[in-house]
């Protein structure tokens, strides 16, 4: 029970360092790492999410249409829902631009 409840403290750690590099500006150096945690942890929508923000800003439109679409089908499929609000902004916003 402990090791779940650390493995969950690391990984909202991590979401958060992610969230200040890419405030930062630090969208290249994020996406090896995001790409990783994306695949180990597929229902993690703000992981994905992340990933998408580092793309888009990175001129890699397509892929991060790609991560949005690979997210939504393993929440379909796995779950039966549909992303959530702040998935489909990003989302929405990489589509605008």
């Amino acid at each position: 029970l402990e090791a779940v409840r650390l493995e969950a403290e690391r990984i909202m750690v991590v979401e958060e360092w992610v969230d200040a590099a890419l405030a930062a500006g630090r969208e290249s150096t994020v996406i090896g790492e995001l790409t990783a945690y994306v695949l180990e942890y597929p229902l993690r929508e703000r992981f994905a999410a992340q990933l998408m923000l580092a793309l888009a800003r990175t001129g890699r439109r397509a892929e991060a249409l790609d991560v949005y679409r690979s997210t939504r089908d393993v929440l379909v499929d796995q779950l039966g829902i549909e992303p959530g609000p702040h998935i489909r902004r990003i989302h929405t916003e990489v589509l605008a631009a």
